[in-house]
């Protein structure tokens, strides 16, 4: 392989890794945001049983 040719093919090979890496956190952010929504969901629950009724 030529010189430029694998230069090329280097700056590929890192933009594919960034993107991994990229994918994996969003993934781990998806998570997060589900567990927040479920405990948001819980204290909603709480709250509503405990609030006074008008």
């Amino acid at each position: 392989m030529t010189g430029p040719d694998n230069i090329v093919l280097i700056h590929l090979r890192r933009l594919a890794k960034g993107q991994d890496e990229i994918r994996s956190e969003l993934v781990e952010i998806k998570h997060r945001l589900s567990r927040v929504e479920y405990h948001l969901g819980e204290l909603a629950a709480e709250w509503h049983r405990e609030s006074p009724r008008q």
